[in-house]
């Protein structure tokens, strides 16, 4: 009897210590705007299908293209976020409709069908879904430049440098 205890208290004891058990980082923030965080896991899915096209490459070469391009990734994903906030500010939205109809313009500039085209994408390992969010990112940025016509987009340049903290370096 006691010596089942024993083990069972030793078991728990291993159980609770993780022994064995690898430390893994779980999250990270790599930056902010104006207090909203940009999470690594988000710039490492965005990244994936760029990042997945490198995998022919020299390990030492293959890094130090992982670092540019996780690096100008994050830029576009700061300049979202800042698009994002305009928006909300003007009030402006993008549609499923209209998501639509610029794919279609899109898939038709290609001399195909908006099938073909989503074909296309999973080519360069985008899901469909990934492939809309990001036709409604470029949508929103338009939308919210072309409101912002009477030079006031240098203020928010501006307004953005200030806003901007960046946590690490790739």
């Amino acid at each position: 009897m006691r010596a089942r205890g024993v083990l069972l208290l030793l078991a728990t004891w291993l159980a609770s210590s993780g022994a064995g058990a690898e430390t893994r980082l779980v999250e990270r923030v790599v930056a902010r705007v104006d207090g909203q965080p940009i999470l690594l896991s988000q710039l490492r899915d965005r990244s994936q299908p760029f990042v997945a096209r490198l995998a022919s490459e020299s390990p030492a070469m293959r890094a130090a293209a992982i670092r540019g391009v996780r690096q100008g990734i994050l830029e576009r994903m700061i300049d979202e976020e800042i698009v994002k906030k305009l928006a909300a500010r003007h009030a402006i939205t993008i549609t499923s409709a209209e998501v639509d109809a610029a794919m279609a313009k899109i898939a038709a500039q290609n001399d195909t069908s908006v099938s073909g085209l989503l074909a296309d994408v999973r080519l360069y390992g985008m899901s469909d879904a990934e492939y809309r969010a990001e036709v409604r990112r470029q949508l929103l940025e338009y939308r919210v430049l072309a409101v912002d016509r009477d030079g006031k987009q240098a203020v928010e340049r501006a307004k953005r440098k200030a806003c901007i903290e960046r946590l690490v370096r790739f």
